[in-house]
């Protein structure tokens, strides 16, 4: 054999061997293993290289414990019954039913309201309520109503303070004329 080819032989064999030798600090030193001192030799005052980190596992966010509902709310300028509602986890018409308000669009401010004692919103049916009220749901119109109470349209819309061109709220909680037949 040649030298040439000697050399080279020689040649790949040593990048060979140091290849081996840095993959084997690397995966040793990413799996915080000392290297064999065999193959590496005695290290003198090598600086130690922390090891990484992972992150922390993402958490879920704790599900805050339902608070006590206060017993009173005042109303402040901007705030709905929808939003009051919201705040506390009811449903407009729970508040209205509590503090006997007719239509839940009609709140004012420094109105105290009395709030029922449920952190879980309340299903209150639509339709005939006591006391010859009717809760409007989707789809009703003052002529419906008027027909179902035989009552007429304009004391439906007198007794209720309703104009001519004022639309029905879902919610909204009618009174029903005392002429009605079912009252």
């Amino acid at each position: 054999m040649d030298s040439t080819r000697r050399e080279r032989a020689l040649g790949t064999a040593g990048v060979l061997i140091l290849l081996l030798v840095i993959w084997l600090v690397v995966t040793r030193t990413g799996a915080q293993q000392e290297p064999p001192a065999a193959v590496l030799g005695p290290m003198v005052d090598q600086p130690q290289v922390p090891a990484p980190t992972l992150p922390p596992a993402p958490t879920a966010a704790p599900t805050p414990e339902p608070t006590a509902i206060p017993l009173t709310h005042r109303v402040v300028a901007g705030e709905t019954l929808a939003s009051i509602a919201e705040q506390y986890r009811l449903t407009p018409e729970a508040i209205a039913i509590a503090n006997g308000i007719e239509d839940i669009n009609q709140i004012r401010t420094g109105q105290l309201l009395s709030l029922p004692e449920s952190d879980v919103p309340l299903e209150l049916a639509t339709g005939e309520l006591p006391g010859c009220r009717f809760r409007v749901d989707s789809g009703d119109t003052l002529w419906g109503i008027a027909t179902d109470y035989s009552v007429s349209i304009e004391s439906l819309r007198e007794i209720n303070g309703l104009s001519e061109d004022q639309s029905l709220l879902i919610g909204q909680v009618l009174q029903i004329p005392p002429e009605s037949p079912a009252c």
